[in-house]
């Protein structure tokens, strides 16, 4: 990913949206956001900052699930520090740097993540297993009321799982398990197509990721999608689709699933502002 300070074609834009990242990279590391809640377990759930921007009740329901399957596991309110490499390769470093060592203090060495690109990321953590919230909710799939009156949706796999085999194959085994309808894109899985967001791009280059968005959903006359990607489904509901994540399947209930509502801004840091004040408590609880 080529750092914006490197971009010349426009260097407004390129301004602007340099100024964007370095202010969500400094929230996100900030004491108000950077809350993590460690019991001594060697596991953690780590749901990302788009899962925390999205539902904080989302967030505390899968960990919830989580705590009944690993007794003792942490929860890490963290950013991956993705967004950082943007800005450089030695803020990214650096910043992944701090997340190794809050993993190694607390004695963590397995992270189960909810988001893709989170899994890219924290793969380059030396001694830290990351595994996917599909991979274990594959082995103990949950009981649940299935949800009535659905129509069907088409899966959209994010381009982050195209290397992902046990991912993607996992989510379709724990849909079809769970009485989810769904069809399938014509380039799905290893040849997915990008909802236009993949490194920021529609940050760096609003008219491209726009441009890839719209490629994407015109591949299916269905307009109801869902994925396992909070990112992705913002970028549908941008374009006027009906998306919602597959884990609001599982853990929301129907009427406060909102399939086509997008969050103001200032809403996806009070989500987040909220996420870690919860977990910041589970902290004080069990101290």
């Amino acid at each position: 990913m080529r750092p914006l300070s490197k971009q010349k074609n426009n260097p407004g834009k390129s301004d602007n949206a340099l100024w964007s990242v370095r202010l969500h990279q400094f929230l996100s590391f900030s004491g108000f956001f950077d809350k993590n809640a460690s019991f001594g377990g060697k596991w953690a759930f780590f749901p990302g900052c788009t899962m925390s921007a999205h539902s904080p009740d989302l967030v505390m329901a899968v960990y919830a699930y989580l705590y009944g399957v690993y007794p003792h596991i942490g929860l890490f309110g963290n950013c991956c520090a993705q967004p950082s490499l943007v800005l450089s390769e030695r803020r990214f470093s650096a910043r992944l740097k701090i997340l190794e060592h809050r993993f190694r203090d607390a004695g963590v060495e397995r992270v189960i993540v909810c988001c893709p690109n989170c899994a890219v990321t924290l793969r380059r953590i030396p001694n830290l297993e990351v595994v996917s919230i599909w991979q274990v909710l594959l082995k103990h799939t949950p009981k649940m009321a299935l949800k009535s009156g659905l129509p069907v949706f088409v899966l959209h796999d994010p381009c982050p799982a195209r290397t992902e085999p046990n991912v993607y194959e996992a989510v379709r085994e724990v849909f079809s398990r769970l009485g989810l309808t769904f069809v399938e894109y014509p380039a799905n899985k290893n040849k997915t197509l990008c909802c236009g967001r993949a490194g920021m791009l529609m940050l760096r280059d609003p008219e491209k990721g726009r441009k890839m968005l719209l490629h994407r959903i015109a591949q299916s006359p269905c307009r109801n999608i869902v994925t396992y990607c909070f990112s992705c489904v913002d970028a549908f509901k941008s374009a006027g689709c009906r998306a919602f994540h597959g884990l609001e399947y599982i853990f929301t209930p129907s009427e406060k699933i909102h399939w086509t509502l997008r969050e103001s801004l200032s809403r996806t840091w009070i989500h987040r502002w909220i996420t870690a004040r919860r977990i910041a408590l589970k902290a004080e609880l069990r101290s």
